[in-house]
């Protein structure tokens, strides 16, 4: 997993990340609850970041955020008051009462960059689970992170930030690098932030079924996460819904 992830970037990525994602993913998830039938109480946002997903759920059930980020929970706390924030790797998940719904949206499993990695989160995902209960994550495909993240750089700039995004594809890997560096201001001082470099992994579907299955969890749905359609191979993101076996 990236070493030291959202440290100095925390402000920047939650200023140009909010809003632009998590309405398309809200719009998602309902329209799949919704066919599925699901029911929750209690509900752990996985790699929550600043609480954009957390503070949807936050209207009507109690929400645990977890990332390994302190900078990312800071910007969460300060959004909303009554969030339980946990500071953790997922690979050592314990939350302090079982759910019976663990999301992980916004490309959250894609810092783990081995199936080891992977398949240890959903067994943590399972154990901190109600009989039951449902585990939803999206995953971007090779094909989607290549697309987007596989060469080239962006440049995003805020009234008090400029940040710099330049990635490329590593096949061999079958994973994106994008290096992140940029700019923040307080008062009329500008001042460089540390470099970063985050690492995306990209899973095949057989990859992700298969550590669902070793897991303990049962795949419930799968589709591509605009339309709600039945994997294809050219999607660049989808939606997974599985449940814990009892």
């Amino acid at each position: 997993m990236t070493p030291q992830p959202y440290k100095s970037f925390a402000d920047s990525y939650d200023k140009i990340m909010e809003g632009r994602y998590v309405s398309l993913g809200w719009h998602a998830f309902q329209r799949e609850r919704k066919r599925l039938g699901l029911r929750f109480t209690r509900v752990a946002d996985l790699a929550g970041g600043t609480g954009e997903a957390a503070l949807r759920f936050a209207r009507q059930y109690p929400v645990t955020v977890v990332d390994r980020s302190q900078a990312m929970l800071a910007r969460a706390r300060r959004k909303m008051r009554g969030l339980t924030l946990l500071r953790q790797d997922l690979r050592n998940l314990k939350l302090p009462r079982l759910v019976d719904l663990a999301v992980c949206v916004y490309g959250g499993i894609h810092y783990l960059t081995s199936l080891r990695d992977l398949t240890k989160v959903f067994r943590q995902v399972r154990a901190n689970l109600l009989p039951g209960g449902t585990f939803c994550f999206d995953q971007f495909t090779a094909h989607g992170l290549k697309t987007s993240y596989g060469g080239g750089r962006e440049t995003f700039v805020g009234k008090d930030f400029v940040s710099i995004w330049t990635h490329r594809w590593d096949a061999k890997q079958s994973r994106s690098i994008i290096h992140v560096e940029g700019f923040s201001r307080r008062g009329k001082t500008w001042r460089s932030q540390p470099p970063e470099t985050h690492l995306h992994q990209a899973f095949s579907l057989a990859q992700i079924r298969a550590a669902l299955r070793v897991a303990g969890l049962k795949e419930l749905r799968i589709c591509e996460l605009r339309s709600g359609r039945k994997p294809q191979a050219a999607d660049h993101q989808r939606l997974i819904f599985a449940r814990r076996i009892p």
